[in-house]
């Protein structure tokens, strides 16, 4: 029989596992009282609340410089949640009702420092990214369904999809450390990895998307330019369609749903920058704090006014085509649905906004929509305003209050003018 156990390669191979399990539970059962205690003690990092922060840059080089140490981060975290012990000792012993607000507020602090850790994860990922974007939208060209032998060569370029294929598998390895981690209890708190890496990638992808936004919609005061109008959303168009076409061929190597990230968070965007343009024409203003599309972890950044009053990149959207628009040289011709010029040249119509659909997607006309909704509400209330002080004489009350009596007031005028 054992003849028989001993030729069996399988069984061999579970009893030498069982008998290095059996080995390790004798010498944890063997351990001292006291050696649990050293450790305890050794690892205690309750000191260091205010040093961890210096070890942040030092961490993140070596993460980008050697994606696979992710992995070791986890003992570090679990470390970190030693100094959870010293704040919550006397307010355990005393038995505080505040023992769970307190674990939470200390918890959120480590989590906070994590996410601070890995947030090189995606910034380092994005700038592979952008190597991507450079390589597919300006190097290789797409492949005909039909083409000649003698194209191949040219078709193929092995250069080219080489540096892609190598840029790709640095974002794997990225991708690969963060999810090899498990799990971690960080204080009362629960750390996933994969969550925590999605939204560092949302982070990124929201910042990238707003530069891009805000560099491309910045139009020079006073300029009539219908070509360097249109010009500028065709760029617009192809750098946001490079970085999406780019970040859909890499959601596989990240484990995300790369179309679905990129719409929720364009559509966010784009209505977080209408909101608050929008604050010029509303009595109860939104701010930024108070957005309902804005976030703690995943923040849309916001840049500085232009001189033509325009909050954002909307705003200066939706002015420049007034300004292309301008009744006093352009001409609406309804059969055509476009402005032309005195010369017969269209300014802007059906491939302005198809231009701007492609670019920005539906999310971008509604907030024009919805913006120049809120300038002609805006031009109505002073009309009126101006016309009551005219009818009605200075001292009347606004329009908004007296609306019968300026309607019955411009009727008899209509009637007298007849």
């Amino acid at each position: 029989q054992f003849c028989e156990v001993y030729e069996n390669l399988q069984v061999r191979q579970f009893l030498m596992d069982t008998r290095g399990l059996l080995k390790k539970m004798l010498r944890n059962v063997n351990i001292k009282e006291k050696v649990p205690i050293t450790i305890a003690t050794v690892g205690d990092l309750s000191y260091a609340w205010e040093l961890i922060n210096t070890f942040i840059d030092g961490m993140q080089l070596r993460i980008k410089n050697q994606p696979a140490v992710v992995i070791q981060l986890r003992s570090a975290f679990l470390k970190l949640a030693t100094m959870l012990e010293l704040p919550l000792t006397r307010i355990a012993q005393a038995n505080s009702p505040d023992l769970p607000s307190v674990s939470q507020y200390y918890s959120e602090a480590l989590v906070k420092f994590v996410r601070k850790v890995l947030d090189i994860v995606p910034i380092s990922m994005f700038e592979v990214l952008r190597q991507i974007i450079d390589i597919t939208i300006d190097r290789l060209k797409e492949c005909p369904s039909r083409f000649s032998k003698a194209s191949v060569q040219e078709y193929a370029q092995l250069e080219s999809r080489y540096e892609l294929a190598q840029a790709t598998y640095q974002v794997s390895k990225f991708t690969e450390g963060i999810l090899a981690m498990e799990k971690t209890l960080v204080g009362v708190i629960q750390v996933d990895p994969h969550k925590m890496l999605e939204e560092g990638i949302r982070k990124e992808l929201v910042k990238q998307i707003s530069v891009v936004l805000d560099e491309h919609l910045n139009f020079r005061s006073g300029r009539k330019d219908s070509e360097s109008f249109s010009s500028r959303v065709e760029k617009l168009g192809q750098r946001l369609d490079g970085m999406r076409r780019s970040f859909e061929y890499i959601q596989d190597y990240m484990c995300v749903y790369g179309l679905k990230i990129w719409q929720e968070e364009l559509s966010r965007i784009i209505n977080f920058n209408v909101e608050q343009e929008s604050n010029q024409f509303l009595k109860k203003k939104v701010f930024d704090w108070d957005s309902q599309y804005q976030s703690d972890h995943i923040p849309i950044p916001t840049f500085g006014p232009s001189e033509d009053g325009s909050v954002n990149f909307m705003g200066r959207l939706v002015r420049e085509i007034q300004n292309q628009t301008d009744p006093k040289r352009t001409t609406y011709i309804n059969q055509l649905a476009a402005w032309y010029d005195d010369a017969g040249r269209e300014i802007v119509g059906l491939r302005t906004f198809s231009l701007i659909r492609d670019s920005m997607g539906v999310f971008g006309l509604m907030g024009i929509d919805r913006l120049l909704g809120f300038m002609v509400a805006s031009d109505l209330q002073r009309f009126l305003e101006c016309v009551s002080r005219q009818v009605l004489g200075p001292s009347s009350p606004p329009a908004s209050s007296s609306s019968p009596t300026l309607a019955t007031e411009l009727d008899k005028l209509a009637v007298e003018l007849g």
